[in-house]
Formats: C-alpha cells, structure tokens, sequence
C-alpha cells in the first residue's frame, strides 16, 4: 500500500554482491494504484539512467515484470517479462545477475522470460534493502512472500527444484531469506538480515492445505500443511490466506471471515 514496506540494513552479507546474485520472491499484487510499484529494491540515492541502482525488481500496471541492474556504476541494464500478470494471482519472479559470464536474466514461474548481456560487475550499496518500497514511484499494493537472496546465479534448474519448498535456511550461497511463517521480517538464513516493518505494512499468515496434510501434527506451513480445506479456513487469520494444494477434497466449506482463498485443489 501507500508507503508500506519492508526495510533491512546494510550488512557485509549484502554489500558483498558485486559480481553474482540472485533474486527471489512469491508476488501477488491486489490491484495497480500507479505505474510502477516496487517489489525488491537495493540502490543508492537517485542519479541519472539509474546508475545508482544494485538490482530492483517492480511491477508495471500493465502487468510485466521490470528487472534493473547498474553494471558497475554505469547506465543500468533492463529486462521486461511479457505482460502476464495478473492480479489476485501469485507469480514467482527470479532476477539473476552472473556478471563473470556477462549474463542477466529474468524468471516466472521457473520459466525464463528474458535475458540479455551485462558488464563486469554489479554496482554495490550500502543503503538499506527495502521489500515493496524503490527509489521512486508507488510501494507494493498486495503481498511479497518468500524473498530469497542468492550470493550466486542460480540455474534456472535450481529454481525450479526449491521455489515450492521451504528452505532450511542453510543452503549454500544463501544470504538473506525472509519467509515471514513466524509472523516476523527475521531473516532465516542465520545472517542476521532482520527486516522492520514501516509504515501499515503487515505480516500475514499463508496457510497451506495439501490432501496429503494432517489437522492435527500439521502447522499449516507448506513443509507441514493442513489436510482440510475447513480447518485452514477456521485456523486462518481476518484478512489471511488459505492455499489449497492441488488435489481433490470431498468437503463443503464454510467461510465464517473475510479471506483469500486460492490454489489449485477441488472441492468434492
């Protein structure tokens, strides 16, 4: 929403991003209040043809994905997704830079969408990481989940095997992992990255569903989902989520409170 986001200061784990990185996050915008809104955001302060920029990713109106990155200080490279987002839908989006090899990309949904050339190094910031909030333009007007931060370009194989999972937190290359599932911005990859929330920005619970879970050892977390759509929805908070896994329940479901209820299972 309006000035609401998620800040994270400076530390060596991310100021040390100057020739590989990648960038992670489940998105789900509520609407388009203006042009542009931001999703992830590293730079310094504004200087022409976006130089001051380390690696932005937003979202346009028009419903593309827009990846930056300034090589080295200089004029900042672009990749555009096709104009396929839509809103009230989650979208996994990937950034990845590997200037060593020269090469930027852009992912949804584990499938490349673009790429193009880059320089020799990725300009650095010692500015805060901010989730939903850039240097210019509208915050983020819906929710960001699961932001990842790589110190190495992933492959889109890699992404494609981990972006339904719940990291531990320890796999290699990892420097910053926020997944929110303990109702706090705690970076989960034990750097010490903590976000603050600022301005009305809030946590909200994503509870899972999967025919495979279990109501009663099962937290709702994707790891250990719920077996009952009902029982996700009763255990849900106002305004929360509800993900249903891809399966079939035979159960009629009543939704006592207002909530986001998605995914791709059936009711029976």
């Amino acid at each position: 929403g309006d000035g609401d986001y998620v800040e994270i200061v400076d530390s060596p784990t991310l100021n040390n991003l100057a020739s590989q990185v990648t960038i992670e996050a489940w998105v789900r915008a509520d609407g388009y209040p203006g042009e542009w809104m931001s999703i992830v955001y590293k730079g310094d302060a504004s200087e022409p043809d976006g130089a001051h920029r380390s690696f932005t990713l937003w979202l346009h109106r028009d419903g593309f994905i827009h990846f930056t990155s300034a090589p080295g200080g200089s004029g900042q490279m672009v990749l555009n997704s096709p104009n396929i987002i839509q809103p009230a839908t989650w979208y996994h989006v990937a950034g990845i830079i590997d200037s060593v090899n020269h090469r930027m990309k852009l992912l949804i949904n584990g499938n490349e969408v673009a790429s193009g050339s880059y320089g020799d190094s990725i300009r650095t910031s010692v500015l805060p990481l901010a989730f939903g909030l850039g240097d210019c333009c509208n915050s983020f007007a819906g929710q960001i989940d699961e932001v990842r931060i790589w110190n190495v370009p992933r492959t889109q194989k890699q992404i494609q095997a981990t972006m339904n999972l719940v990291l531990t937190g320890g796999e290699p290359g990892l420097v910053g992992y926020w997944n929110f599932d303990d109702a706090t911005a705690d970076d989960r990859s034990g750097h010490g990255n903590h976000g603050t929330l600022s301005g009305d920005a809030s946590l909200i619970r994503e509870i899972f569903v999967s025919p495979t879970g279990n109501d009663v050892t099962g937290d709702g977390s994707l790891a250990h989902p719920y077996a009952t759509i009902q029982h996700g929805v009763n255990v849900s908070d106002l305004g929360g989520i509800v993900n249903v896994l891809a399966g079939v329940y035979p159960e009629n479901v009543n939704i006592p409170h207002p909530l986001t209820l998605s995914g791709e299972g059936v009711e029976q």
